[in-house]
């Protein structure tokens, strides 16, 4: 039996990079290093059936009133196929080379959540209605 799928969502912020000093080659700020992070993990996502599903920023401040606060500079959530792939992900190798810009970009809430509920993409489920009605018309006309 195959496992739901699941989500990571990472907070990029910026924050100071002592509890996870950058390599030395790389000069950049945390959204330059999960830039970086993304662009080289890229292929290791589809090698996984995994890919981003949103990245934004935020539009506002927190609306709770929390202390401290934690600032957001970006959000982005990427889905896996499953637990499984995920953790799979995080053990190859060649992840190995590109965590630290991960964590170089994030405050550490390494989480990942099996969604209960997931929304498909308005467009892919108005193209689809699309393509049945065309494939419809076009039996009914050749009937």
């Amino acid at each position: 039996m195959a496992g739901r799928s699941t989500c990571s969502i990472s907070s990029i912020s910026s924050r100071s990079s002592e509890l996870f000093p950058a390599p030395r080659e790389f000069k950049g700020t945390p959204q330059e290093a999960n830039a970086y992070y993304e662009k080289g993990i890229r292929w290791l996502w589809l090698r996984h059936a995994a890919y981003p599903i949103f990245s934004g920023v935020p539009q506002a401040r927190n609306l709770i009133n929390m202390q401290p606060e934690r600032t957001w500079g970006e959000a982005a959530i990427v889905r896996y196929r499953n637990r499984r792939t995920f953790l799979k992900l995080l053990s190859e190798p060649s992840y190995a080379a590109m965590e630290p810009y991960k964590f170089l970009a994030l405050e550490i809430d390494l989480v990942p959540v099996s969604s209960k509920m997931a929304i498909p993409d308005p467009r892919l489920v108005v193209g689809v209605g699309f393509v049945i009605i065309f494939l419809l018309v076009g039996w009914i006309s050749a009937v």
